[in-house]
């Protein structure tokens, strides 16, 4: 899949809510494996999304190891690493990771 189609799909997403809770605004960056989102929760507040790439998801073991990636980040305690606050799957089927907002991390340290 060309990083072109990848977009396209990526954009799709904005003005969708994930699992009841996330409401994706826009699209901020796209890598390798996943497009990352601005969102905003159920109660307002600004996170992150990211969601891996649907061709990738395809495989439970990428899955596997994106959640697993994810939740390891948060044993690195520093002003400059990101805190994953939850997860999900979409309703086709892709997991995604939430991230607190930039703000909202530095804030707390």
């Amino acid at each position: 899949m060309s990083v072109s189609n990848t977009l396209e799909e990526a954009k799709k997403r904005v003005g969708q809510t994930l699992a009841g809770k996330w409401r994706i605004d826009e699209v901020l960056d796209m890598g390798g494996a996943a497009a990352v989102f601005a969102a905003t929760d159920a109660k307002g507040r600004r996170v992150a999304i990211k969601l891996l790439h649907p061709h990738i998801a395809k495989e439970p073991e990428v899955r596997a190891r994106f959640l697993r990636e994810g939740y390891a980040a948060n044993q690195v305690d520093h002003r400059g690493a990101v805190r994953i606050t939850g997860d999900g799957e979409t309703d086709d089927g892709n997991v995604f990771l939430v991230i607190d907002s930039w703000k909202a991390s530095r804030s707390t340290r």
